[in-house]
């Protein structure tokens, strides 16, 4: 009994304890890059046939697998590489059957229907690839495989992959009008794509099984080129959009999962470019003529043995050049304005006693000298256009090897390096000032697969995730001591921000002059990845276990508006050099930080096979981080609750994650017993990952161990009581104040964003290789963070409880006395759902052909779609409207698509070996046709 229990124990022992000192992603374990075969093998009067021998080869690289029918005739084959298969089924009486061809997909379940004849095992039956269904009748998901032939083939703008994600019901890539800036471009690297009604913060992408996306969960990308390239390195992968297995976790929207490209016993390769340009493009509505435009997407990719059947390798390598220029409107102050409105010759301004125009302030001349020259339409009020071309440079470079190894009948390995490298440049908002980016992402993952027994198979990996970004604007000219603000010492210009927007934006009168608030920029993240899945097959039960740990490294240095950040209420003011509100850097404040934290989680699904006809799948997740985040120095601080007397410094917010248990339940009914037909439903539980990005980043940074802001209110707000801010240099404004300024918080009690699932599914195999699937989706979300002002007056209220807001009416709210400016926050209360009805159409690769087509129809309401934005204190990020109540901006989400349809399909032309036309070419004539 031992004997035989002795690989079950060591499997468990490894998942349980290895497995959570690592973590290959926090977001997906198990079957994330390998596939399973499962069969019944009967005879001829449908008696089922234990005991027989079912052996499956690899057609492309050799590996093999063995494993014997159970009680009643049912086999499983786990943790298999995706590609092409043979199956052979051989018993005592009975000939051998073979399947050849069967297509094995990343995550996917292949169910075979196995009839021997009775003979001798000398004789051979070819049975075909027909025995291998169109739908899957064991998956219980909302799921799509994008295969090879559309990766490759499709005609994907830019080379991007989310182009090929975004054709699935339910996934819809958002633009962000967000104005960029050095947070923004460091943080979110790749496209936003929302999945199901949620915010694109919940999708997790998934590249051979390990979380390859920045820390707000945006597509993989860099911060100067946007999405990653090396579309030709992808073999296919897979997108799951509802109710996904227990296996995956961190996320709640969609699971995308990439598997790469390895080597096999036949050498392959390509080379290639993609060339766009402004021959291609048509004029824009503002430009007089075609702004130059230069886009080169080349690369070569190489693939095959190093020994033949035991050990192989791929390598691919992308360039990007790019020379893009757009036409770009900024707001500067017209040539009147520049002269005071001296003479009574322009229309503007009114600044002095008595409606007097006066002259500009000496001190400010210096600063207006930095606004070029107005060259379009004058709009009066003293603002006029700036039009400039805006050259963009960008540079990418990817590189990725692959080597894949047999080192054994039982234990194969995988290696896998990629690297991207890219940097850009562009202006920010005049040319007189730059935009520099420079970003280079690096994954190591090393894998180990062992085969304990037919029926029990253990993988184990080691990964880590590296990215390292920079991002800084800069003047383009020398700047002069007088055009310096805040603190001359510091020898920088800082923010100025003229007729009601704030720093960072381009919503006021004039656009934004000056540096960016954060630059310079430097973060490097680290994410330490290693885990262990168990997969075992017993009778009708194929248990996964899984144990994984997260380690995550954010170590990041901002500058923090050292020349600080002004805000002026008109222009007016500005000419006047009398500023409303001066938001500047301390002296001795750093703004640097070695963030760490640790995400656990384990997980255990059994997929119960009741009958040929029905699959049950059972699981149940668990993640909890400790700590929730910590700063090596110390210096994270948060404001808790409005009425706090102090900054929270240390751990930020009480541990949200520890009972956060996500049970996972699934069905798959073949009503006809055909393997034609499958009911799917499905119901789950899914958290999301609270990190240091989208969370920490744009709150935490201001408060601890002091503030890390001087805040001062000008002569503006309060005529004859504030004293006027010095401008645009204070020596003294930089020195540290007594009284606390603005603050930031993550509001009591901080909780994970969770969201119920539930599906119900109709998938149904038609003629000519068709498959029609039906599906309604639904979801209810809780605990979505909003931004609120926390600051706030508080109202009179009515008899009946109503609130009411009135001059010398209500109280001061808790936090009024103490904190002298904003409390910029976040609260974990708001909900949202989700209800979406689809139907697709898709036929799988035969005679050449495949396409995919679909239709969803759907809604989405919610209270808030702020999640990802870093922005709090520029006030970009969506506020609620009254704080006290959350349900006044409840409406369709911003996310909500009501209407989509997708269509996509793939010709091969029958020319080539094993085609139509030129089947026996040799020589150049294959190497060209294939």
């Amino acid at each position: 009994m031992w004997r035989r229990s002795t690989p079950l124990f060591w499997g468990i022992l490894l998942s349980l304890a290895f497995g959570p000192w690592g973590g290959a992603s926090a977001f997906a374990q198990g079957a994330v890059t390998t596939a399973t075969i499962t069969g019944d093998v009967a005879d001829k009067t449908g008696a089922v046939v234990p005991g027989a021998r079912v052996a499956i080869k690899n057609q492309e690289t050799g590996l093999t697998r063995e494993t014997t029918t159970g009680e009643q005739g049912q086999f499983v084959i786990s943790q298999l590489p995706a590609g092409r298969y043979d199956v052979s089924v051989e018993a005592p009486g009975f000939k051998r059957a073979i399947i050849r061809d069967v297509p094995l997909t990343v995550g996917a379940t292949e169910t075979v229907r196995v009839t021997l004849e009775v003979g001798e095992l000398t004789e051979s039956v070819d049975v075909g690839v027909e025995v291998v269904p169109i739908v899957e009748t064991t998956k219980v998901e909302v799921s799509t495989v994008i295969l090879p032939v559309q990766v490759r083939e499709l005609p994907l703008n830019q080379r991007s992959f989310t182009a090929l994600v975004t054709q699935q019901p339910g996934l819809v890539r958002m633009t962000n009008a967000t104005p960029p800036t050095v947070l923004g471009a460091a943080t979110n690297t790749g496209s936003y794509i929302s999945a199901n009604g949620l915010m694109g913060s919940s999708v997790a992408y998934l590249v051979d099984g390990v979380n390859f996306s920045n820390g707000n969960f945006t597509a993989p990308g860099t911060a100067a080129a946007g999405d990653m390239p090396g579309v030709e390195a992808i073999q296919e992968f897979k997108v799951i959009t509802h109710s996904f297995s227990a296996a995956y976790g961190g996320a709640s929207g969609a699971v995308v999962s990439f598997a790469t490209r390895s080597g096999t016993n036949e050498w392959h390769g390509s080379a290639y470019e993609f060339v766009r340009n402004d021959i291609f493009d048509t004029r824009s509505f503002f430009d007089r003529e075609k702004p130059p435009f230069r886009r080169n997407q080349f690369g070569a990719a190489l693939g095959g043995p190093i020994r033949r059947d035991r050990a192989f390798f791929f390598t691919n390598y992308e360039g990007l050049r790019q020379r893009l220029t757009t036409t770009e409107i900024s707001f500067v102050p017209s040539e009147c304005a520049r002269n005071g409105g001296l003479g009574g010759t322009c229309d503007f301004p009114v600044i002095g006693p008595g409606g007097r125009p006066v002259a500009i302030s000496p001190a400010v001349k210096a600063i207006l000298e930095l606004y070029p020259r107005p060259n379009g339409a004058d709009l009066g009020g003293g603002i006029a256009e700036y039009i400039f071309q805006n050259r963009q440079p960008t540079r990418q470079d990817f590189g990725l090897v692959h080597i894949t190894s047999t080192l054994s009948p039982k234990d194969q390995f995988s290696g896998r390096y990629s690297i991207t490298d890219a940097d850009a440049l562009a202006a920010f908002h005049f040319p007189t000032f730059e935009f520099v980016r420079t970003d280079r992402v690096q994954n190591y993952l090393l894998r180990w697969s062992r085969v304990f027994t037919p029926n029990l198979v253990n993988t184990a990996s080691f990964s880590f995730l590296r990215s390292n970004v920079f991002a800084a604007t800069e003047p383009t000219i020398s700047l002069r001591p007088e055009q310096y603000t805040g603190n001359p010492a510091r020898k920088t210009i800082g923010v100025i921000s003229v007729g009601g927007g704030t720093a960072g934006t381009v919503s006021g009168t004039l656009t934004l002059l000056g540096n960016d608030d954060a630059s310079p920029f430097h973060l490097v993240r680290n994410n330490f990845v290693v885990n262990n899945d168990l997969a075992y097959a017993r009778g009708n039960h194929t248990v996964k276990l899984g144990g994984m740990v997260n380690r995550f490294q954010w170590n990041w240095n901002s500058a923090v508006i050292p020349g600080g950040s002004y805000t002026f209420l008109t222009l007016n003011d500005l000419l006047a050099a009398n500023p409303a509100v001066l938001i500047i850097r301390r002296d001795g404040a750093d703004a640097s930080f070695g963030i760490r934290t640790t995400l656990f989680a384990w997980y255990v699904e059994d997929a119960w096979r009741l009958s040929p006809r029905v699959t049950f799948t059972l699981g149940l997740r668990h993640e909890f981080q400790v700590p929730v985040l910590k700063d090596i120095h110390n210096k994270l601080g948060n404001w808790r609750r409005p009425e706090d007397t102090q900054v929270t410094v240390g751990q930020p917010y009480d541990n949200y994650s520890l009972t956060q248990f996500q049970p996972r339940v699934g069905i798959a009914y073949d009503p006809f017993g055909n393997g034609k037909t499958v009911i799917r439903a499905g119901f789950g539980v899914f958290n999301e990952f609270l990190g240091f990005e989208g969370t920490a980043q744009g709150i935490l940074q201001w408060n601890a161990p002091q503030p890390v802001l001087n805040t001062f209110f000008g002569e503006p707000l309060a005529p004859g009581f504030l004293p006027p801010i010095p401008f645009p240099q204070c020596a003294t404004c930089t020195q540290p104040t007594p009284y606390v300024g603005l603050v930031t918080g993550l509001l009591d009690p901080v909780n994970s964003p969770t969201s119920v699932q539930w599906h119900l599914e109709v998938a149904r195999e038609l003629p000519a290789k068709l498959g029609l699937t039906l599906t309604y989706a639904g979801s209810q979300s809780y605990h979505i963070p909003r931004k609120i002002e926390a600051n706030h007056n508080l109202p009179c209220r009515f008899e009946n409880g109503q609130p009411i807001f009135t001059g010398g009416c209500g109280t001061a709210a808790p936090a009024v006395s103490r904190i002298a400016f904003s409390l910029y926050a976040r609260r974990f209360d708001t909900t949202a759902n989700y209800h979406s009805v689809s139907v697709q159409v898709a036929r799988r690769l035969s005679g050449g052909l495949t396409f995919q087509s679909s239709y969803a129809f759907s809604k989405a309401l919610s209270e808030s779609d702020a999640f990802n934005s870093n922005n709090i204190i520029r006030g970009v990020a969506q506020a609620s409207q009254y704080p006290l109540n959350r349900r006044l901006d409840r409406s369709e989400s911003l996310f909500s698509i009501r209407h989509r349809a997708t269509v996509n399909a793939v010709y091969e032309l029958p020319v080539g070996r094993g085609k139509r036309f030129l089947s026996d070419a040799r020589g150049l004539a294959q190497a060209l046709f294939g």
